[in-house]
């Protein structure tokens, strides 16, 4: 009997193609959707509130004063088996509770009430006053299923009525709740200003555990023992804050902090057992180490100074409070305070340095002081932000968000950042995998009953239909289509992660033009008589000259105050659009330069004319003129640059952006200016600021200065430096060399440049010199006879006139040229292009192809069959052929108006025939083509 074929109609071969491409397009997007993933906000709330027994026991807990909402900070997060605790310490009065927790598994809202941690009891004072939980700022649970809870002891410390207890670590069995023990810190441990915050826990064995507390008022580790039951202080130069990195801005908060050891991150145990220690105090740009080998004996600790590590610099104003090490990834997590940000940083990489350092999440609403971060033991990240120095220094709005929890899965966190732990290599087979579980999941839910057998066959079946005659056409222009649109697709989303950055040019005409900053550096910069009077008879850079300085009788820097000149000797008279209150003078202290001066504006000029420039009367002791040693005629270097950016010596590879002229004793310049502005976009790799107190040359200059100190081990009167000046002629040799050799050559990549700062140009439009400089005899000689020096009781005068013309900027700005607009614009348009008419025309263009040229010139060739049975006309409808082997072939039906059917010498020219009667099979011979 004959098998019943499937029919495939147009109809239906469409719908089996947009079926298709909406699967394509939905594996796109979850795809997509995977890829965009983020640090997401799992809490948020206004203002913290409790879950207290009754209704009537928090308006009681109000009206006495028990709870202020205003006064409660959230300020460290811990999370543990199905628990996420919040600490929030008693800086102010009101707090009912000082250690809380959520149930993670109520979903019922983002904002829950808090519940006191293990109860209320805990958190109500005693008949002494005191609490059993008094004011803890961070806690840690460890794998032990402890929970490590460092009590400050400090109450009410921002309000006027403060109370010490001594700080405590108190630690609690999670399984029950119950207290397990209550260390008090010893007093000779604890200092007059101590303030413990913070915590790190290591539990490689729980019998052997170690705790370590960081003091951040009086620098210290407190090194807690659980075995012995016994803590010791550990004290190093490397927990105190840095001087120079002391002053904070948040959300438009200024205030100076000095913060000692804050930031604790622990890695997981090497073959040793031991773990390292990553720390850095807050006031600092620095991040440290050390293994916990000499954290676990004093005397150890204390005779292994150099076991203290710097690893490097955060870059500037890149001041740390919290961190925390996934020991799982070997990641360092740490919170960039002034730039509202989580940051990353591999400890397998070996520079501590900015481009190997990633940005987790930065939001200058949403991440206001981030305050503690910590990883789960299922591997999620999490971070809780309070908007901490507004809430201090002002007040916060009980209308807005204050408090936020973040979360996400540590390897989403770190995707695509320079703490990505995943081989690039794996991530196709990542995005195969997973579209292969969407497809798995899809056919399942579509027919879930089928065998697996039978869904390889038909997908077998299909395959070869698709790659067979005409179909095959077919399907290389569909696969083509489709990877052309896979490749537009990527690339979009290529640019959705890393945004292409175009750079606009146009041009502003301003009602208002800032001046820049003027710079004057004399030459020669030192008095000749007066080195002579000390034995240098010649700059300081020649070392040579120093070898009979009697550096215990004069000290360097009365040396170089009585050798370099004030501004009383360099100016005669200056002024900005005629007055000299409009201009701002400093100096500049710098080694080849000498004394230098700076003129800045004080107003913003609404003319361009020379009348409201800068006009500059300089001058030159006759002395100077006869006696110069210099490689340049007596005058001075003028440097024009960005008000923002104060003069430098030292080579700025990425500030700076200055203009420079020189001009000669007796000159009269005058000179026009033009201005650049540039605004460029900060990016991982190549970062800029838009910080107000910031300064690439200082950060430089900086730089060199402490690479230089560290080198030799003193330091010179131009060096800002907290290490001795040098005071023989070995140390001061090697100074000069070292900063000779560094000043121009340091390599510093560590101080980006302003986001938006100007480059001020400088064009003489008219310079009149009524002498001229022989090189030869190191002399000056007239132009003319008739023409005499410009001098005045003695000094050299010269004229310097700086101006704009115009008030026109050129402005060069950096703008992201893509968005979420232009992503779904070509999203739309790369699918148009999949399904579109354009697609079906070719396809039917493709096919016609075949059947009309191609498929006529195959050459006929005549095919033989055993058959059974024949179903079917040889007029114009379909035929079926059934064979011996019971298959049935693809060739052997379809329009047969044209075949010659015989079957053992008998023709079937009218109806279906049988042959199942047959007692021999027959066979069937037809022409292949149509």
């Amino acid at each position: 009997m004959a098998q019943q074929l499937p029919v495939i109609t147009p109809a239906s071969l469409k719908s089996t193609k947009m079926r298709g491409s909406r699967l394509l397009i939905i594996l796109q997007l979850v795809y997509i959707t995977n890829c965009m993933d983020q640090l997401h906000i799992v809490y948020e709330w206004k203002q913290l509130d409790f879950q207290f027994p009754t209704p009537e026991d928090r308006q009681q807990a109000v009206e006495s004063g028990a709870f202020v909402p205003e006064n409660c900070m959230p300020m460290g997060v811990e999370v543990y088996d199905g628990r996420l605790f919040i600490t929030v310490p008693r800086w102010r009065s009101g707090v009912p509770a000082s250690l809380a927790y959520i149930n993670l598994k109520d979903n019922s809202t983002m904002s829950p009430k808090l519940m006191p941690y293990p109860n209320w009891a805990a958190h109500t004072p005693g008949a002494d006053g005191k609490s059993e939980i008094v004011s803890p700022f961070r806690v840690r649970a460890d794998r032990c299923g402890r929970l490590w809870v460092l009590d400050s002891g400090k109450t009410d410390s921002l309000g006027n009525g403060t109370v010490k207890y001594p700080p405590a670590l108190l630690i609690y069995d999670l399984k029950t709740d119950r207290l397990l023990r209550t260390y008090v810190l010893p007093k000779e441990q604890v200092k007059e200003d101590s303030g413990f915050a913070t915590i790190a826990v290591e539990d490689r064995d729980c019998e052997d555990t170690y705790v370590y507390s960081g003091d951040v008022g009086k620098a210290g580790v407190v090194v807690y023992s659980w075995a012995k039951n016994s803590s010791w202080r550990i004290s190093h130069h490397y927990f105190h804050p840095d001087p120079l990195a002391c002053d904070f801005s948040v959300k438009g908060h200024n205030f100076s902090w000095t913060d000692a050891i804050f930031g604790l991150g622990l890695s997981g145990p090497n073959a040793d057992n031991y773990s390292t220690l990553y720390f850095h105090p807050m006031a600092s740009y620095n991040e440290f180490s050390v293994s916990t080998e000499y954290l676990r004996n004093q005397s150890v600790a204390d005779g292994n100074f150099d076991a203290f590590k710097l690893l490097g610099s955060r870059g500037p104003n890149a001041q740390s409070s919290v961190s925390f090490v996934d020991p799982k990834t070997g990641v360092l997590f740490y919170s960039l305070v002034n730039l509202n940000a989580v940051a990353c940083w591999r400890t397998t990489n070996k520079a501590y340095d900015m481009k190997n350092q990633g940005r987790i999440y930065m939001n200058d609403e949403t991440m206001v002081y981030p305050t503690d971060i910590k990883v789960d033991y299922d591997n999620n990240l999490w971070v809780l932000s309070n908007r901490m120095p507004v809430w201090m220094y002002g007040k916060l709005d009980p209308n807005e968000v204050n408090y936020r929890v973040f979360s996400a899965p540590v390897l989403d966190a770190i995707s695509h950042t320079a703490c990505d732990v995943t081989p690039r290599s794996d991530i196709l087979d990542k995005f195969v995998n997973k579209i292969k579980n969407v497809t798995n999941k899809i056919a399942t839910k579509i027919n879930p009953n089928s065998a697996a057998e039978k869904e390889l066959r038909t997908f077998k079946a299909k395959c070869f239909r698709c790659l067979r005659g005409p179909n095959l056409m077919k399907t290389l222009v569909v696969a083509g289509c489709v990877a052309i649109v896979v490749q537009q697709i990527s690339v979009c989303v290529n640019k959705l992660i890393d945004i292409p950055i175009t750079t606009y040019t146009h041009f502003d005409f301003n009602k208002t033009v800032l001046y820049p900053s003027v710079t004057f550096c004399r030459e020669p910069p030192y008095k000749y008589e007066e080195l002579l009077d000390y034995g240098l008879y010649s700059h300081p850079r020649y070392t040579s000259a120093w070898i009979n300085f009697n550096f215990s009788a004069v000290s360097l820097d009365r040396l170089w105050q009585e050798t370099t000149y004030d501004e009383s000797e360099f100016f005669v008279q200056y002024g900005l659009e005629g007055s000299a209150d409009n201009v701002a003078i400093t100096s500049t202290l710098g080694f080849v330069t000498g004394r230098c001066f700076t003129l800045s504006p004080k107003i913003l000029s609404g003319h361009a004319s020379k009348a409201s420039g800068y006009s500059i009367t300089l001058q030159h002791r006759a002395l100077d003129v006869s006696t110069s040693t210099s490689i340049y005629p007596p005058g001075y270097h003028v440097f024009v640059h960005y008000t923002r950016e104060p003069y430098t010596e030292v080579e700025v590879y990425n500030g700076g952006l200055v203009d420079y002229m020189y001009i000669n004793t007796g000159e009269t310049i005058d000179a026009k200016l033009t201005v650049d502005e540039y605004v460029k976009i900060s990016k991982e790799d190549d970062p800029c600021t838009y910080l107000s107190d910031y300064s690439a040359n200082d950060c430089t200059t900086q730089f060199v200065w402490d690479r230089v100190g560290n080198q030799v081990g003193c330091s010179g009167p131009w060096m800002r430096s907290s290490l001795p000046r040098c005071n023989n002629y070995t140390a001061i040799r090697n100074l000069i060399s070292a900063y000779m050799n560094t000043y121009n050559n340091h390599g510093c990549d560590m101080c980006p440049r302003f986001c938006r700062s100007y480059l001020y140009n400088v064009f003489v439009t008219d310079r009149q010199s009524f002498y001229a400089w022989d090189a030869s005899i190191n002399l000056w000689h007239f132009k003319t006879d008739s023409v005499t020096l410009q001098s005045q009781n003695g000094w050299q005068l010269l004229q310097l006139f700086i101006h704009f013309n115009s008030m026109m900027v050129s402005v060069y700005e950096e703008r992201y040229n893509y968005d979420w607009n232009l992503f779904v614009s070509d999203l739309g348009g790369s699918i148009g292009f999949l399904l579109g008419l354009s697609v079906i025309s070719v396809m039917s263009i493709l096919g016609s192809v075949w059947f009309e040229i191609i498929k006529p010139l195959i050459v006929k060739k005549k095919v033989r069959k055993d058959i059974m049975s024949v179903t079917g006309s040889t007029s114009t409808t379909d035929v079926a052929i059934i064979y011996k082997d019971h298959k049935l072939y693809e060739d052997d039906f379809g329009k047969v108006s044209a075949r010659k059917l015989t079957i053992s010498d008998r023709q079937f020219s009218n109806g279906p025939q049988r042959c199942m009667e047959c007692t021999s099979a027959p066979s069937v011979e037809y022409n292949v083509g149509e």
